[in-house]
């Protein structure tokens, strides 16, 4: 970035930016952010595919596809949450 960073950590793909002295608890704060909305996500999505197989009624109307969506974003959202999470425990410590 041809720039000088105060007590340089990284360069971060996902913000743009090279994280240091001056963006480090912004940094820590959009993991801690990321982290909190991958698990919200991920249990509603959770939530809603529990609540569709205990349902007698809605099953009849429900389409597979959705299930699987359901089933694929919680999924996803558990296994990125682990990763974020995993990297705001190591900026953290």
């Amino acid at each position: 970035t041809d720039v000088v960073v105060a007590r340089l950590d990284h360069y971060c793909s996902w913000v743009g930016n090279p994280i240091g002295a001056r963006n480090y608890s912004s940094y820590v704060a959009f993991l801690a952010w990321a982290t909190l909305n991958l698990l919200v996500v991920g249990l509603a999505s959770g939530r809603r595919l529990l609540t569709l197989a205990r349902s007698k009624h809605s099953a009849a109307r429900v389409s597979p596809l959705a299930v699987v969506g359901l089933a694929l974003l919680g999924t996803y959202c558990f296994m990125v949450m682990l990763w974020t999470g995993g990297l705001l425990a190591y900026q953290v410590d």
